[in-house]
């Protein structure tokens, strides 16, 4: 992962409370991005999350929804 080009990126993942989420979050919060995860509420749940989640901004949506996408902000 190139560190440099992550700074300040904002970077949004899908799936957040999954365990190959958790992993990616982590290591892009360490490279100083902005994320922003999607999942539905089951995932949003997940204790895979419990360590990044006041770190990053969360919404709770299906990717394939339309309406759960204008939730994150630019």
């Amino acid at each position: 992962m190139n560190v440099a080009s992550l700074q300040n990126a904002k970077v949004l993942v899908t799936g957040a409370g999954g365990f190959l989420a958790r992993h990616t979050i982590a290591r892009l919060l360490e490279a100083g991005a902005q994320v922003i995860g999607l999942d539905v509420r089951n995932g949003l749940e997940s204790r895979n999350l419990r360590e990044v989640k006041s770190k990053m901004m969360l919404i709770e949506g299906d990717i394939s929804n339309y309406s759960d996408l204008e939730k994150i902000e630019d």
